[in-house]
């Protein structure tokens, strides 16, 4: 269990340096903004689609199971 919490540790501690490096950059180039928000929807739109997609997948396995108890 020891292993996973450092694991956990240093992928937060990567995240907040990644951070920090990123803040310098768009501090350098306004224009980098737009980018990074550009990018920050697509990362969202890609968890909201994978989401629907399980969801879809649950509902077909459901459905399929009434029809195979039914019928």
């Amino acid at each position: 269990m020891g292993n996973r919490e450092e694991q956990r540790n240093t992928m937060l501690d990567d995240g907040k340096k990644d951070r920090k490096w990123r803040e310098k950059i768009l501090e350098e180039d306004p224009g980098l903004w737009t980018v990074e928000c550009l990018r920050g929807r697509l990362l969202a739109e890609r968890v909201a689609s994978k989401a629907t997609k399980q969801n879809a997948e649950l509902m077909e396995n459901k459905v399929c199971f009434a029809l195979f108890f039914f019928f």
